[in-house]
């Protein structure tokens, strides 16, 4: 049977966000995550071909940066899902902070090879 608590709708063994603290967490990662997103995006969209053309690139950093934020924290639930729940933010193991190393290390493997195959960068 599904349940709906706050914010995710799962089956099973439900990820429950309902303590401020947990939603403070979430925050600090949003303002952490966005700004080292946006400094990387606007680094790298130099190398995305036909950026000469984008006057000005702004909106497509800020894009970049907003879908990026939103990987980090799917991956961050993603991860609860296996841990039941999201205790283990509170006090995550060393395995906890490489197993999200490592899948974001693939999700932007994935997002980079999405882009070279459609060719995107020059």
């Amino acid at each position: 049977m599904c349940r709906f608590f706050s914010v995710i709708l799962l089956c099973q063994k439900p990820v429950i966000i309902n303590s401020m603290k947990t939603l403070q967490f979430f925050g600090l990662l949003t303002l952490i995550s966005f700004p080292l997103h946006f400094a990387w995006e606007s680094w790298h969209v130099r190398f995305y071909g036909g950026y000469e053309t984008l006057s000005p690139y702004l909106p497509l950093t800020l894009w970049a940066s907003i879908a990026d934020v939103f990987y980090v924290l799917g991956t961050v639930l993603f991860v609860s899902l296996f841990k039941e729940g999201i205790g283990w933010l509170a006090k995550p193991k060393r395995a906890d902070i490489f197993g999200l190393a490592t899948i974001g290390f693939f999700i932007a493997l994935f997002v980079e090879y999405k882009a070279m195959i459609f060719e995107k960068w020059h």
